[in-house]
């Protein structure tokens, strides 16, 4: 239960620092050679500052977790997530369900995400 509950304390923490734009706490959590596979906005995979960069076109209103299952590999964690976001996209608004996976790794004293893969979830019929 112990990484279960670290993960999700790192995936609100890091979906609150999307949603409030705050750059420390985006550094803080993102490696250096962080990179991500968007669910579309971005059409390539793209590293750190790009994608904190491209963030700027949101704004992240809400956000709840539903699901975050764990598989831990000592200092590695890869977290599945299920997660609903609402706010605006290049001015438009939207809500939608995603689901990610997250490799974490640990270092001394602190987790950071290394790799992510997101995908949009269809919307239930």
């Amino acid at each position: 239960a112990g990484h279960r509950d670290e993960q999700t304390v790192d995936q609100r923490a890091l979906l609150a620092a999307v949603r409030d734009g705050d750059l420390g706490t985006l550094d803080r959590l993102l490696s250096e050679d962080f990179v991500i596979t968007t669910a579309g906005w971005l059409r390539e995979p793209v590293g750190k500052r790009a994608w904190v960069d491209a963030l700027t076109s949101h704004a992240l209103d809400a956000y709840a977790l539903h699901d975050v299952q764990v598989r831990a590999y000592g200092s590695v964690a890869v977290a599945l997530v299920h997660s609903t976001q609402s706010g605006t996209f290049r001015d438009a608004p939207y809500t939608h369900d995603f689901r990610y996976t997250d490799v974490w790794t640990r270092s001394t004293d602190a987790w950071q995400l290394d790799v992510r893969h997101a995908t949009l979830l269809p919307e239930q019929q």
